[in-house]
C-alpha cells in the first residue's frame, strides 16, 4: 500500500524515533542507558522531509529494525471528557548501504501476522522508503493475532530479498501496561521549571523511553532513555519547546541487537502510554 498523510508521518516517525532508541539514546548529555548499562552514543542528524516534518535519523549502527507496540492512552475532548485508545501492531524496515528504509526482503511475519509492505512516495532528493507495518497504527483498536504483551515470545521470520539473508528469531515481550501518573492529562507546565514525569507499571528489565513533544505531539521532541519510575526534564530542556499544546509520552522498552547474515538488526517490544499537556 502507499502511504500518505497523517499515516505518512505516523509510520515515518514512529520508525526513526525507535531508530534513535536502538542505538543512540535520546538527548543532548542526556544520560542514557541500554538494558545492562552499556552507554549510548549520542549523534543524531535532523532531517526535514516535505509534506511529513522532521525527524532525527541516527547515523546507525543497525540495519534494520523489527518491532511490536502497544499503544494506549488519554486525549482530553470538550467538557474535561476522556478518551482512551488502544492499538497493537508490529512494525519493520530494512536499511540500504546509505541507511534508508529502501529495501523490499519479502515476506515478514510475526507470530504468524504477515506484515504488509507499505511505500512513503519519493520526495526530492529521497527516495521512496519502504516499510512493513500490520494492522493499520491510525485505526484504534485494532490488534494483532496470537501477539500477547505479557512476556511471551514474539517470534519474527523474515524471507529474505535484496541482498537480506533470511531468518528467524524470537524476543520476550514487554510485561504489561506502562502508565503515566504524572502529570495529570491537561496539566498547564510551565517551561522554565523543571518537569518532572513519573509512571507505572515498568521493572529493572525495562528501558523507558520518556519524551514531551510540542506543537500538538507533532513537533519538537525532548527524550531520554532510562530505567526506574520518574524522570525530571531540566528548565534549560524545556525552555526548547514552544509554549500551547503537547504530549507527553512513556515507552516500556525491550530491545536487543541480532546479528543475521552480516547485518545487525534491533528487535524490540514495546508498550507506551501517552497523555496531552499544555507548555506555558
Amino acid at each position: 500500500m502507499v502511504v500518505r498523510g497523517s499515516e505518512q508521518r505516523f509510520i515515518l516517525g514512529f520508525v526513526m524515533v525507535f531508530f534513535l532508541v536502538a542505538t543512540f539514546g535520546c538527548g543532548d548529555n542526556e544520560p542514557t542507558n541500554q538494558n545492562g548499562g552499556t552507554d549510548l552514543v549520542t549523534e543524531v542528524l535532523r532531517v526535514q522531509v516535505p509534506g511529513v516534518g522532521a525527524f532525527m535519523i541516527p547515523n546507525v549502527a543497525a540495519q534494520g529494525l523489527l518491532a511490536t507496540f502497544n499503544l494506549h492512552g488519554s486525549n482530553a475532548l470538550d467538557r474535561g471528557l476522556e478518551l482512551q485508545h488502544g492499538n497493537e501492531f508490529a512494525i519493520a524496515a530494512f536499511l540500504d548501504p546509505l541507511g534508508l528504509p529502501t529495501l523490499y526482503v519479502g515476506n515478514v511475519s510475526v507470530n504468524g501476522n504477515s506484515l504488509d509492505s507499505a511505500m512513503i512516495p519519493p520526495s526530492g532528493n529521497l527516495p521512496a522508503f519502504i516499510f512493513y507495518v500490520r494492522p493499520d497504527p491510525t485505526i484504534p483498536g485494532n490488534e494483532l493475532d496470537s501477539v500477547a504483551f505479557d512476556g511471551s515470545l514474539h517470534s519474527w521470520t523474515v524471507e529474505g530479498n535484496a541482498g537480506v539473508v533470511g531468518f528467524t528469531f524470537s524476543i520476550p515481550s514487554v510485561n504489561g501496561d506502562i502508565s503515566v501518573s504524572t502529570p495529570a492529562v491537561l496539566a498547564e507546565v510551565p517551561r522554565t521549571q523543571p518537569f518532572v514525569i513519573q509512571w507505572t507499571g515498568a521493572t529493572s528489565s525495562d528501558s523507558v523511553l520518556v519524551s514531551v513533544t510540542d506543537n500538538g505531539g507533532i513537533g519538537t521532541t525532548i527524550a531520554a532513555l532510562v530505567t526506574g519510575s520518574t524522570y525530571t526534564f531540566s528548565a534549560a530542556r524545556m525552555s526548547a519547546l514552544a509554549a500551547g499544546s503537547a504530549s507527553v509520552e512513556v515507552e516500556k522498552i525491550r530491545f536487543v541487537l541480532f546479528p543475521s547474515g552480516g547485518r545487525t538488526y534491533m528487535m524490540s517490544s514495546a508498550s507506551s502510554d501517552k497523555r496531552n499537556i499544555l507548555l506555558r
